[in-house]
């Protein structure tokens, strides 16, 4: 491992420096920082593609039907 390596990153407009991208982070699976980066680039890709509005919101739960009986909160 070069102590002083670099490795620099296209991510949409910008170009990230990385230092040491041959760090390893997860020794187990053999994951380097560079390795974890990109990762990183590629999910954003999906996460921040919702723009402002951000991700789809769930479902909204069913109205309870008029039968139901009303709950009471915090009532004994």
């Amino acid at each position: 491992m070069n102590p002083t390596a670099t490795a620099e990153l296209r991510a949409g407009r910008h170009t990230v420096q990385l230092s040491r991208p041959d760090k390893v982070f997860f020794p187990d699976d053999a994951i380097t920082k560079a390795d974890l980066a990109r990762y990183y680039r590629t999910a954003a890709r999906h996460m921040l593609g919702f723009g402002e509005e951000g991700p789809p919101a769930p479902p909204h739960r069913p109205s309870p039907s008029p039968s139901s009986p009303p709950q009471q909160h915090g009532q004994p």
